[in-house]
C-alpha cells in the first residue's frame, strides 16, 4: 500500500507537513529551550534526539493501528472481486467469448453480498447480469484506456 510506505518513510524523514514545523524549531543549546518562529518554548525537557525517537514511536503506533485495521484488505474476498471493475483488468475487445464470461462469477458474489443493500435502494438484482454484459462491451470498446475513477464517474451518471 502506498499510504503505508509513505507513513514508514516518515519514521526517517518527515513528510511535507511536518518538515516545515521541525525546521521552524531551533535549539538554543540550553536543555529544554527551543525557539519556534521566534517564540521561546521553555516548558519542554525534550532533546532533539528524544524528539526524533518520539516521532518515530508515534509513526510506528499509527502504522500498527492502520495495519491491523486494514490487514484483510488484500485478502478480503468481496474487495478482491471488485477488481473486475477496473478497466485495466478488462480483456481485449477481439475476444468476444472471454468478454462474455469476464467477471460474471465475481459479480454474482458481489450481488449476493450486497443484495439487501441493493434491494433496499430499489435495485433489481435480477437485471444486474444483463446490465453488466452491456457495460463490459461498452468499457472494452470505448473506455478501456480510461482511469478507474473517470470511467465509473461517466458510467454512473
Amino acid at each position: 500500500m502506498a499510504s503505508q510506505a509513505a507513513r514508514l518513510k516518515q519514521k526517517e524523514q518527515p513528510g511535507p507537513y511536518l518538515r516545515p514545523v521541525i525546521t521552524a524549531f531551533t535549539n538554543t543549546g540550553s536543555t529544554g529551550v527551543f525557539i519556534y518562529k521566534g517564540v521561546e518554548i521553555s516548558t519542554s525537557s525534550t532533546s532533539a534526539e528524544a524528539f526524533h525517537r518520539q516521532r518515530s514511536e508515534i509513526v510506528n503506533i499509527i502504522n500498527a493501528c492502520i495495519g491491523q485495521r486494514f490487514s484483510t484488505f488484500s485478502t478480503d474476498p468481496v474487495l478482491l472481486t471488485s477488481e473486475i471493475f477496473d478497466p485495466v483488468n478488462m480483456l481485449a475487445e477481439d475476444n468476444i467469448n472471454a468478454i462474455q464470461q469476464y467477471g460474471d462469477s465475481e459479480l454474482r458474489k458481489l450481488c449476493e453480498h450486497f443484495e439487501p443493500l441493493l434491494t433496499s435502494y430499489g435495485c433489481n438484482v435480477a437485471e444486474v447480469e444483463r446490465e453488466w454484459l452491456k457495460a463490459k462491451y461498452d468499457i472494452v470498446h470505448y473506455h478501456k484506456r480510461e482511469a478507474f475513477l473517470v470511467l465509473w464517474q461517466r458510467m454512473l451518471t
